[in-house]
């Protein structure tokens, strides 16, 4: 189960215990459909707001050095390690750290299914 279908099934959840109850007691059948549809509204409109899901992902990996990704730069040369490039890279991913930096991914992802977001 995603992330993303985790916190819809929560969402369904608490809409089910807040509204059940209180709608049978009122008289009226409760429609188990209809809290589906609640809990995706709920959702569709945090999506909207830009609400994201932080996820535990490593940081980006090192690109471009000198020219050369660094999958291309011969390891086997025993100072490849100790290029400026690299340090300043390695320095620059602390300091995204250091600011806050998050992988995120969104609330809703957009994958159809039968015409219908997947939540």
């Amino acid at each position: 189960m995603t992330k993303q279908e985790k916190i819809r099934e929560g969402v369904a959840s608490l809409t089910r215990d807040r509204f059940k109850q209180p709608a049978e007691n009122a008289g009226l059948d409760w429609d188990e459909n209809f809290n589906h549809y609640l809990a995706s509204d709920i959702l569709s409109y945090l999506h909207s707001q830009g609400v994201v899901i932080k996820v535990d992902r490593e940081l980006p990996e090192i690109g471009i050095i000198s020219g050369q990704y660094v999958s291309e730069i011969d390891k086997s040369d025993r100072y490849w390690f100790e290029r400026p490039q690299l340090a300043a890279y390695r320095k620059s991913q602390q300091d995204m750290l250091g600011a806050g930096y998050a992988a995120v991914e969104p609330l809703i992802e957009e994958s159809l299914i039968d015409g219908q977001p997947k939540y």
